[in-house]
């Protein structure tokens, strides 16, 4: 038995004095449940500086930017290819002779911006294919070559001596990859770990996880969307502004993010004020609303809350909106809060938030429902999301 005035070093409250007995027996119980745990306590805030630096990516010498394991480039949409007004025009100007306006360049101009578009639309396409033959590539050890070690014996297809993973295999290896990190971070919270999680520990860097659960999605929907290009041409841009959920996301033009993200995102926001019973018409207490509700999400999206704990069928539907789920079942949320962890951990241990590129940034925040500029440096561009994201590792790890 502890008696009156003993202390006791807890890492989530710090010194504790324990009054009683009954103080004594609840933390006892706490303690089993794992809400807390026992460390020492100078080793844990060292552990969790150099995790911090880790995060932001303080220490990237030793980041090889010939070799980025961190970014996709091919598996995002190629906004450098399209072409402004203004860049037209001057390109029109350029392959004259007497570089005089004609009466007809505005014809000429809408032309030229949709042979842009079409341009935009085939590289797109062909990187969902090259995304997907990399995947598969012998000579690069791809994902799903059959060379490479990802997932449990038990879970592999064993084919002349080799372990093959297969494409529908994703969900296993999600599966593999996030108990991994999930046993990492309770070794690490107790002090086990010295590191939350090396290079070493994990199979595979975030370049080649992101682009095989890119490619999941995107290669499904390449025969649809390329079918329908090749037949209606010009006349498809409409049924896309239309159906923006038909394309890859190679392929999203930037007037369709803020239908296919941006907006779900907010209805989802608003649904969950209605829901939780939070609609104030006061600005002051409507911000604070908002941020209520996205820290929910955000509890949700790191399995602070279960998904399968969600009963209310209106509110999960709400918190998928704002997640950018594929579906709305609680199984499609947890699968997103899976994919989540893992991302989040390859962030970690692949040299920080510093070494993601903007368009990396920008869409890791839309998975994570990171949509609207509630803090940071920049509120209206991409620091503001860098730091927001930043942020969003610090309480998922420290």
């Amino acid at each position: 038995m502890i008696k009156k005035g003993i202390y006791l070093g807890f890492q989530i409250r710090g010194i504790i004095r324990l009054n009683n007995q009954k103080d004594y027996f609840n933390l006892k119980r706490n303690y089993n449940e794992g809400n807390l745990r026992i460390t020492k306590d100078k080793n844990k805030r060292e552990n969790d500086v150099k995790l911090l630096e880790s995060i932001r990516g303080i220490n990237n010498n030793d980041i090889d930017n010939d070799n980025d394991i961190m970014n996709s480039i091919r598996s995002l949409p190629r906004y450098d290819l399209i072409k402004s007004n203004k860049e037209i025009k001057e390109e029109i100007l350029n392959n004259r002779v007497n570089k005089e306006n004609k009466i007809y360049d505005g014809l000429i101009l809408q032309y030229y911006k949709i042979r842009n578009i079409f341009k935009f639309f085939k590289e797109g396409l062909l990187n969902v294919w090259r995304v997907n033959r990399s995947l598969k590539n012998k000579e690069e050890y791809g994902i799903f070559s059959g060379k490479r070690y990802l997932i449990d014996y038990s879970k592999g297809y064993l084919m002349d001596g080799k372990y093959i993973i297969k494409r529908k295999d994703v969900n296993k290896i999600i599966n593999e990859l996030s108990e991994r990190i999930q046993l990492m971070k309770i070794e690490y919270d107790n002090g086990k770990r010295d590191e939350l999680i090396n290079k070493k520990d994990l199979l595979i860097n975030r370049k080649e996880f992101i682009e095989m659960i890119r490619d999941k999605d995107n290669f499904s929907k390449l025969p649809i969307f390329g079918i329908l290009f090749l037949i209606f041409e010009e006349f498809s841009l409409p049924l896309i502004y239309m159906f923006p959920n038909i394309i890859p996301s190679t392929c999203i033009l930037p007037g369709i993010i803020s239908k296919r993200y941006y907006s779900k995102n907010l209805k989802g926001i608003e649904e969950l004020k209605k829901l939780m019973k939070l609609t104030d018409n006061n600005d002051t207490s409507n911000d604070k609303n908002e941020r209520e509700c996205r820290e929910y999400v955000r509890d949700i999206a790191m399995n602070k809350i279960s998904a399968f704990s969600i009963d209310d069928k209106l509110k999960r539907k709400a918190v998928c909106h704002t997640l950018g789920c594929r579906g709305t079942t609680a199984a499609a949320l947890h699968e997103r809060q899976k994919i989540l962890l893992v991302d989040d951990a390859l962030i970690v241990c692949g040299g920080g938030v510093s070494a993601m590129s903007d368009a990396e940034v920008v869409h890791g925040c839309v998975l994570r429902g990171v949509v609207s500029p509630l803090g940071g440096h920049d509120k209206s561009g991409v620091a503001g999301l860098r730091q927001q994201l930043e942020n969003w590792l610090v309480v998922r790890f420290v």
